[in-house]
């Protein structure tokens, strides 16, 4: 909300951004404020920077990995997109966006250890029992070389009740409607979600609440480069 509200207020001039008191610089990578250098990832620069361009735009996640994707291939370094499902029939659609597909199941992740630059689970994690999320944390952990996010549902009762409702005039089928409140209220707490994750991997995640009633972690794994 805070980044919302500075891009609000923000003056563009080439590739250097004025965000209030802070300056960044395209071309140096740098980010610089009234105490010097902000020390940020590469990652993180070019997720700073993707937001930025967007001003008031909504930034969707394809938007945010096409971003990161384009800056790799500027900077002469190939991304390798990887979608891991169960379900062979989603291949023809994931490749026809330009990833890889493999088969495979989350509890055992077909990829070698520190293989992939950043893991990511979208809307996945709520859909296991609380008796195997352990085992879910784990995987993604061990796959990844530098981070890990986990993109979710936030439980609520309220958010819950509202789907309920507006199911009925937005004409929902019947098991669309169940499996929605369901999933709702299988989502996690953010505190809950931190305390899983530090648990299964030992790791103290970054928690954030978004609109939407969504919730995300992120973490570096212990053997992060």
């Amino acid at each position: 909300a805070r980044v919302a509200a500075l891009a609000r207020r923000t003056t563009v001039t080439a590739t250097t951004h004025t965000l209030g008191h802070y300056e960044v610089d395209e071309t140096r990578r740098t980010v610089t404020g009234p105490s010097g250098t902000v020390e940020l990832t590469r990652k993180e620069f070019d997720l700073l920077v993707c937001l930025l361009r967007a001003g008031d735009a909504v930034v969707k996640r394809d938007d945010i990995l096409d971003a990161v994707c384009d800056t790799l291939r500027r900077t002469g370094r190939r991304p390798r997109p990887v979608a891991i499902d169960t379900a062979v029939a989603l291949a023809p659609a994931v490749r026809q966006r330009g990833s890889f597909f493999v088969c495979g199941s989350i509890f055992a992740l077909p990829l070698p250890t520190a293989s992939a630059d950043l893991v990511i689970a979208a809307q996945v994690v709520h859909h296991f029992p609380p008796e195997q999320l352990a085992a879910v944390f784990n995987e993604l952990n061990r796959v990844a070389r530098h981070a890990v996010l986990v993109s979710d549902l936030r439980r609520s009762w309220l958010a819950a009740a509202g789907l309920w409702l507006t199911s009925f005039p937005l004409g929902f089928h019947p098991v669309s409607r169940y499996d929605g409140v369901v999933s709702v209220l299988r989502g996690f707490a953010p505190a809950e979600l931190r305390d899983m994750v530090r648990s299964a991997t030992g790791a103290t995640a970054e928690v954030r609440t978004h609109p939407g009633w969504r919730v995300t972690a992120d973490w570096h794994p212990g053997h992060a480069a």
